[in-house]
């Protein structure tokens, strides 16, 4: 986990996950409500530099979210996200998903 990042008590966070500084999980839907929703991000997950992801959302295993980007939907596992808000823009091959699950059963 790099620096300054803020993880909120909603979270839930799986083994093995990457997370570059400023990185933001938010539990809130917005300032004025007291509800307060889970993130979920399973094993492999890795984040860019400067991400936000939504109250209430979930990341799959081996997800990647490229820097700053804006995660306002759940994430497919074996996609690259990017963007504002963040769009799945390929599939991770396996050889990629390989090197970021080694011991992941086949």
């Amino acid at each position: 986990m790099g620096s300054r990042c803020t993880l909120s008590a909603y979270t839930q966070v799986g083994s093995n996950v990457v997370m570059k500084y400023n990185f933001v999980a938010a539990d809130t839907v917005n300032l004025f409500s007291a509800e307060k929703r889970f993130v979920s991000i399973k094993d492999g997950a890795r984040f860019g530099a400067n991400v936000t992801v939504l109250a209430g959302l979930t990341i799959k295993e081996c997800a990647v979210v490229g820097a700053k980007s804006l995660v306002t939907k759940d994430c497919e596992s074996k996609c690259v996200y990017m963007g504002i808000p963040a769009k799945c823009v390929r599939r991770l091959r396996d050889d990629e998903v390989r090197k970021i699950r080694p011991n992941w059963e086949w």
